[in-house]
């Protein structure tokens, strides 16, 4: 049915398909990208035929499935913003992180996932058609990282970690969201989140899948609103709403002052910065306006390099 399906919607012949599917390991460029502390992450990009192929799989198959409510990253209207939502009422905080979570997530988890939800992705759906999905989807066993299907694919094959941890939460009165690999806990009762990580771990342990994440040790804090809770990059404040930090707003102002000397990377992050800002905190926009004048501001929202 797939074969069937890929050399109809991309007029290309079955052998074609078959034979970029089979060489798909050696199909992808491999690039680094520096992250916000400043360490390298290795990015594999799959190759023009290759993402054609992973495009189609995504549009016309993954996409038409609902994740897990938990979930709230890699969907339809997702973003920051609506994961930190989530955490606004609550005064503690806590926050998991897997280590390395798209290459944790292997072809036999998946393989298992389609065994168990196949007919979802289409009726006639057969094991050769699970085996030539994993050869688009997989990079040497495994997701990756700038693969086209890899955010939604792990989406689809955590849905049964996000139940078990959903109803663990929901007994215990707190709010759970899963962006990512970031998982964060909330609650307004004191003291509940410090036995909740060892729950967690149990759960991920007794999953028939995906069976290889692992908790970041080094990336679990705990935190509240007597000092600073932040989630997904925003902060959450004592009144109860959302916004972009203290250092974040600093750095926009500093930036906004040496407008007319930043190379044009930096205009074009500031631009879409500011841009980003007015969905979040539209305030800080009327401030800056303020300090700047709002010529300078209109300029930087209209820059075209």
């Amino acid at each position: 049915m797939l074969l069937n399906y890929l050399s109809s919607s991309l007029i290309l012949t079955p052998e074609f398909i078959d034979h970029i599917a089979c060489s798909a390991n050696e199909s992808y460029n491999k690039f680094s990208i520096t992250k916000t502390n400043g360490k390298s992450r290795v990015v594999y990009q799959p190759q023009k035929e290759l993402k054609l192929l992973q495009r189609v799989l995504h549009d016309d198959f993954l996409k038409k499935i609902i994740p897990h409510p938990s979930c709230t990253a890699y969907r339809d209207g997702a973003s920051i913003y609506k994961n930190a939502y989530l955490h606004k009422e609550n005064k503690y905080l806590l926050r998991l992180d897997f280590v390395d979570f798209f290459k944790s997530i292997t072809s036999n988890d998946i393989f298992l996932y389609l065994r168990d939800n196949s007919k979802t992705f289409h009726s006639d759906w057969t094991e050769e058609d699970s085996e030539l999905f994993l050869k688009i989807v997989c990079y040497k066993g495994r997701l990756t990282m700038g693969s086209v299907t890899a955010p939604a694919v792990s989406n689809l094959v955590c849905w049964h970690l996000d139940e078990k941890i959903s109803e663990l939460c929901s007994v215990k009165g707190v709010t759970y969201s899963r962006y990512s690999d970031d998982m964060y806990f909330s609650t307004n009762k004191e003291n509940v989140l410090l036995s909740i990580t060892s729950s967690i771990i149990n759960i991920i342990r007794s999953i028939e899948y995906p069976k290889h994440l692992i908790i970041n040790s080094s990336k679990t804090k705990h935190s509240s609103k007597k000092r600073k809770m932040s989630v997904t990059g925003l902060t959450l404040t004592n009144d109860n709403k959302i916004s972009l930090g203290r250092d974040k707003k600093r750095e926009i102002r500093s930036l906004v002052y040496k407008w007319n000397d930043l190379d044009i990377g930096k205009k074009k992050y500031l631009q879409g910065y500011l841009c980003y800002c007015a969905s979040v905190e539209p305030t800080f926009i009327n401030s800056l306006c303020i300090k700047f004048g709002s010529a300078i501001i209109s300029q930087i929202q209209k820059y075209i390099p």
